[in-house]
């Protein structure tokens, strides 16, 4: 590399004509690598995880325990709270360093002195000295302080079952008791708007599988689609027939809500179409939903008909976008395309057309 020919230079120092001819073309190596490669390292607008994590703690009360697991979604929020000082009320606690001993010698004394840790945190276990479970841990802080978490709950965490229940709360998720009896419309009725237009969004076209700005993206799209899922599972255990019909029109709403906010980034170009297929499987497929609210609703001609007009009209953009794409054709594409022969979409218009 240039080292190397720098070491040449030294030895022909006696020749000038081939050291300024090697200077010349070290200066070209280096023009051209940099041409040819400052796309792909140019980061001079990559703001995104100061808006991701900056617009989650905006929503968060005072006080407010946040907990985080991995690099990701723990320094993106310990960023603002401790470099810029911004929402210092609020105690980002990542559940992997609970699980380490240096974590209650180190942190607990200094930065949550306030907050409850029986133990050394061990998911999935009993109240077994020295270790303890997440319920546990809410047992001894709900009562004291809002929780909420940014990432899933640990698969082998399973104390909570029962007991608390982790609503979506944006883009993160509330702890909420069980016993509590809280009403799931409400809730969603009052949760944090979502509008991925205030949050810049990744291009995942640009970025590597393997990057942060990758995994953020697909964290805030899959979470984006979360509340909409979680409202209609709601819905099916719930017995009234009319507060289901409720609940699940409701969550229809969101989905077709959802997609038309994603296809007008779309048209603005704020995203590419490729965003598309990252959303949740139910989300997409909307023409299958559109069946199952018209054999729901078909007591009412009207709102039948209105279901079936406002599932299809996205979910024609999403099948004429991608049905000859190869990443579109995933695991739902042989549904899409059973409901495809189903359904005659001759007379919807594509959105935008």
């Amino acid at each position: 590399g240039v080292g190397m020919m720098v070491e040449f230079l030294k030895s022909k120092a006696n020749c000038p004509a081939l050291k300024y001819l090697f200077l010349s073309l070290a200066v070209l190596a280096i023009g051209y690598q940099i041409q040819h490669n400052y796309e792909d390292c140019r980061e001079n607008d990559n703001f995104y995880f100061w808006h991701y994590s900056r617009h989650i703690l905006d929503k968060l009360p005072k006080r407010s325990i946040l907990l985080t697991s991995g690099d990701f979604s723990t320094n993106t929020f310990r960023y603002h709270t401790i470099g810029e000082e911004y929402r210092t009320d609020v105690m980002v606690m990542d559940m992997q360093f609970m699980q380490a001993y240096w974590f209650y010698i180190m942190l607990m004394p200094v930065n949550f002195a306030d907050v409850s840790f029986p133990g050394l945190y061990k998911p999935g276990v009993g109240s077994k000295y020295p270790y303890y479970n997440l319920k546990m841990f809410l047992d001894e802080n709900f009562h004291r302080y809002p929780i909420y978490m940014c990432v899933a709950v640990p698969e082998n965490e399973d104390s909570i079952v029962g007991y608390y229940e982790a609503w979506p709360f944006g883009m993160c998720k509330k702890f909420v008791k069980v016993s509590d009896n809280l009403d799931p419309m409400e809730h969603i009725n009052n949760m944090p708007e979502i509008n991925l237009e205030k949050w810049p969004l990744p291009d995942l076209d640009r970025y590597e599988p393997q990057t942060w700005e990758y995994t953020m993206a697909m964290s805030m799209l899959e979470t984006f689609t979360k509340p909409s899922v979680w409202l209609w599972n709601k819905a099916n255990s719930i017995s009234s027939h009319e507060m289901k019909m409720s609940y699940y029109e409701k969550a229809v709403q969101m989905m077709v809500d959802n997609r038309k906010h994603v296809f007008d980034m779309v048209e603005k170009g704020l995203v590419t179409k490729n965003v598309i297929y990252y959303i949740s499987p139910m989300e997409k497929n909307l023409g299958h939903l559109s069946l199952i609210m018209y054999s729901f609703t078909k007591g009412d001609p009207e709102k039948a008909t209105y279901w079936q007009h406002e599932c299809q009209k996205y979910w024609k953009n999403y099948v004429q976008w991608h049905r000859d794409s190869v990443i579109a054709k995933d695991s739902m594409w042989g549904t899409i395309n059973s409901v495809i022969e189903m359904e005659d979409f001759s007379s919807l218009q594509l959105v935008g057309n």
